[in-house]
């Protein structure tokens, strides 16, 4: 038994708006498959910066660095030390600090707190401290003065390489030492600090 004329045409008629309603459908869907795409893409680009401390931040950087990249290290200055983190600083200390970390004193007096991790066998072979400021600081003079005051320094046994400064935020970062210890942290720095403010530079011996 074959279908008659009119069954023909009324299923004729069927598929065609079938397949109407399928070529209209097919660009809405394949619109929204892209912009679901870019919106996964851009959330998954954007990384929050939102720290409590300036020990936290440290802390993530330090944790972004690859172990085997990681020097013996002393977290904190004075008495309260460790020998596998990142530590807060004491900014009563200031004679201490600046000693230890080559940072003016104007650094520490507009900090609300700070960080440091040093090589625990030279330091001058790798330091790094970070900082949270008051609100109001003046950074573009901050940074000058902490640029010149590690130019100026008088270095002792190991001379570094460079220096590098980063600055996100009320956040900063102030390292220097040897190039092969620098870097790596340079790098993870830049993987937790996504919008900072960088200068950097060479030492002249």
């Amino acid at each position: 038994m074959y279908p008659t004329p009119s069954f023909r045409h009324s299923m004729s008629k069927a598929a065609k708006l079938a397949l109407s309603a399928l070529l209209v459908l097919t660009p809405m869907m394949g619109l929204a498959g892209c912009s679901s795409n870019v919106s996964s893409e851009v959330s998954s680009n954007e990384k929050a910066f939102d720290f409590s401390d300036s020990q936290t931040l440290l802390m993530a950087i330090w944790e972004k660095e690859n172990d085997e990249d990681k020097p013996m290290i002393i977290g904190g200055v004075g008495e309260n030390v460790s020998e596998t983190e990142p530590l807060a600083l004491d900014l009563s200390a200031e004679d201490q600090l600046r000693a230890a970390l080559v940072v003016p004193e104007s650094l520490i007096k507009d900090s609300v707190d700070g960080a440091s991790v040093m090589n625990g066998m030279m330091a001058n072979s790798f330091t790094a401290s970070a900082w949270q400021l008051k609100e109001g600081v003046d950074t573009k003079a901050l940074l000058d003065e902490i640029k010149q005051g590690l130019l100026d320094n008088h270095w002792l046994c190991t001379f570094p390489d460079e220096y590098d400064l980063f600055l996100q935020d009320n956040f900063l970062i102030v390292s220097f030492g040897q190039t092969g210890q620098i870097e790596p942290f340079v790098k993870a720095v830049e993987e937790v600090m996504t919008n900072a403010e960088m200068v950097s530079g060479k030492f002249e011996e």
